[in-house]
C-alpha cells in the first residue's frame, strides 16, 4: 500500500523510461479509477502528474 512521500518509478512514453518520484496525495478510489490515483512530484523537478496506483512501482529499499 502506497502513502505519502514514499519513492515510486513511473513508466512513461513508448519508450519505457522509468522516472522516480515521490507521492505527494492520493485520491480514493470511485467508478472511473477503481483502483485510486496518486499525485506524483518527479524527483530534481517540481513537476507533478496524477498517475493510476496500479502502474506505480514502489522502490522499497528508499521507503520506510
Amino acid at each position: 500500500m502506497l502513502k505519502i512521500k514514499d519513492a515510486v518509478q513511473v513508466k512513461q512514453g513508448f519508450a519505457f523510461s522509468r522516472r522516480v518520484g515521490d507521492v505527494q496525495a492520493i485520491r480514493e478510489p470511485n467508478a472511473i479509477h477503481p483502483d485510486g490515483l496518486a499525485l506524483v512530484r518527479f524527483i530534481g523537478t517540481q513537476v507533478k502528474r496524477w498517475f493510476r496506483i496500479s502502474d506505480l512501482t514502489p522502490l522499497d529499499w528508499l521507503n520506510d
